[in-house]
């Protein structure tokens, strides 16, 4: 009796350690899967000229964004964001730079690209969406920035945040307790990726993907190659 119970035992130890390997063999099939698609989407998207990629089906910018600058003009940038990280912040640094130089020739639509990975993302942009019903989007998006700049965005102050905006409080908590704008948020993100757009930032120049939070001017990496900054890539297409 104790053999067949030893050999019972020790059967279904095997078949444990078989289901494990199973899953994890699963798990990597899926995330290889995953990321050979992504790359096939990009791949399937995009035409590289000198080094850049260009995303031909890239949606343009249309009246569903919100857009810093004139209707028309020369260059177009798109910036997909999660106003709740770090490298938001220091792309708006470079963003700042960018208007100061270029003015009118710009015009810029921010997109949100949040994720549920991270517990302030989704809840970040929709307190800026609902800012924005009471006029006050790009004030909301500046003080989160800075909140997040300071080590300070906390969800349990989005209240606070609206009285020093001095947005209507009634509205805006209905707005957040509804959740009125987070399945449009998770659209807009998905679209994103249909794009290329896999992080935050991820900026549009045209139709030419930049990858992170690029800097202004020109860098060289430690091999001395180098890397072209916002300046150089946007006074490329002003020059056509």
């Amino acid at each position: 009796m104790n053999k067949i119970k030893k050999i019972l035992i020790i059967s279904l130890g095997v078949l444990i350690i078989i289901l494990v390997l199973v899953l994890i063999f699963k798990d990597n099939f899926n995330k290889t899967k995953n990321i050979n698609e992504a790359e096939q989407l990009i791949n399937d998207n995009q035409i590289a000229i000198n080094s850049t990629v260009m995303i031909k089906d890239l949606r343009g910018i249309d009246d569903s964004d919100i857009i810093m600058g004139k209707k028309r003009a020369s260059v177009d940038i798109i910036i997909y964001e999660d106003l709740s990280d770090s490298y938001s912040v220091k792309f708006d640094e470079t963003l700042d730079k960018i208007t100061e130089t270029f003015g009118k020739e710009i015009r810029v639509a921010f997109r949100p690209y949040a994720s549920k990975m991270f517990p302030l993302s989704l809840p970040t942009y929709s307190f800026v969406d609902c800012a924005k019903e009471q006029g006050k989007f790009f004030e909301a998006r500046d003080l989160v920035l800075d909140k997040v700049k300071n080590n300070q965005l906390a969800e349990e102050n989005f209240s606070e945040y609206g009285e020093t905006l001095q947005l209507d409080a009634t509205s805006l908590n209905s707005c957040l307790q509804k959740d009125k704008y987070i399945s449009e948020i998770e659209n807009l993100s998905k679209e994103g990726e249909t794009f290329g757009v896999y992080g935050s930032p991820t900026i549009f120049v045209n139709n030419e993907l930049v990858v992170g939070a690029r800097s202004f001017d020109d860098v060289e990496n430690s091999n001395k190659e180098k890397l072209a900054g916002m300046k150089s890539i946007i006074e490329k297409y002003l020059k056509k």
